[in-house]
């Protein structure tokens, strides 16, 4: 009787395994119907979620979404986390499809791509693709849409992860996938060529003139300015101080500031660079003092500790003698 208590319980509990909402023993052979780049471009198009962003880089999604995620596969799952055709995973699935993973693979091109929309608008949000959208250039490479969605499509924090180390390499997902060989799939598949490193002699735009921005032709006279010889005696807020008091305190400079010619506004602009560069170097130096001083009072008090343990060894060691003897 308990034998057939067992056999029942089992088959009991693989119906349950088989019938569980994708969590259990998700299809990884169904893959559902194949849609084309144009329909998921028009079903960006179309969504009530996509903000403006997400629109006017439809062609760069759907590349994603055939070329690295889905091959453009409504019912595709990877067999470890994510599903359809942008590669949504549960959590992101439950919270912004409302619904099951099994359900939502088998839902419509246009009902997954809302969801998605919906996902990602909220994500752009975030400080990570924002300060990425905001440069130029990362890690010797142009910021292209393809790298800010690659940003977002493979996690926020793991983003800020990269930005943090300012390195490419700063994250790779599970398969040694970084988010900079996501953007460059991406570009590939729109018939671009992937973002190459640019080096600091071919900025890859021709060479500007120095007089087009070095002129005194548009102004005339220079701003006040702070003798930085003297900052070598004050300390970082004083240096600080300084400077707001010269910009926000002064109204010559305010005056100034919309006579001077271009050539005043860069030199004063590069000084304030090496202003900068100066109390990022002092802060650097403020801190080796401190971690040093620290590393210092660690091996004191590892030293003292010692010293403890060791009186505590002898004292026990005497004792032992003692009992010994008597």
């Amino acid at each position: 009787m308990v034998h057939l208590c067992k056999i029942a319980y089992r088959c009991l509990l693989a119906l349950m395994l088989m019938l569980a909402p994708g969590w259990a023993l998700a299809n990884t052979k169904y893959k559902g119907p194949q849609v084309t780049h144009a329909e998921v471009v028009a079903a960006l198009q179309k969504s009530p979620n996509a903000n403006a962003w997400i629109k006017q880089n439809a062609h760069a999604i759907a590349s994603l979404a055939l070329n690295v995620e889905s091959s453009g596969y409504l019912g595709i799952y990877n067999g470890s986390c994510c599903y359809g055709i942008l590669q949504m995973n549960r959590t992101n699935i439950r919270a912004y499809a409302k619904t099951d993973p099994e359900t939502f693979r088998r839902s419509s091109l246009q009902f997954q791509v809302d969801a998605w929309s919906k996902l990602t608008s909220e994500a752009m949000r975030n400080n990570a693709p924002r300060r990425l959208s905001q440069m130029s250039t990362f890690d010797g490479r142009p910021v292209t849409p393809q790298l800010v969605l690659a940003c977002i499509q493979l996690g926020i924090g793991n983003c800020q992860k990269m930005l943090n180390s300012g390195k490419c390499s700063g994250f790779m997902d599970r398969n040694k996938t970084t988010i900079c060989a996501m953007a460059d799939k991406t570009a590939r598949g729109m018939g671009q060529t992937p973002a190459t490193p640019v080096s600091s002699g071919d900025s890859g735009c021709p060479a500007a003139d120095p007089s087009e921005f070095l002129s005194d032709a548009d102004g005339y006279g220079s701003l006040d300015e702070t003798d930085i010889g003297e900052y070598a005696s004050m300390s970082p807020l004083e240096m600080i101080m300084t400077e707001a008091e010269r910009r926000l305190g002064s109204d010559s400079w305010q005056k100034k500031l919309t006579t001077v010619s271009s050539r005043a506004l860069w030199v004063d602009y590069t000084k304030a660079i090496a202003v900068e560069n100066y109390l990022r170097r002092l802060n650097y130096e403020k801190r080796e003092r401190i971690e040093a001083q620290m590393a210092n009072l660690v091996a004191i008090r590892v030293e003292n500790q010692r010293l403890i343990s060791s009186g505590a060894a002898g004292r026990a060691k005497a004792d032992q003698i003692n009992s010994s003897v008597r």
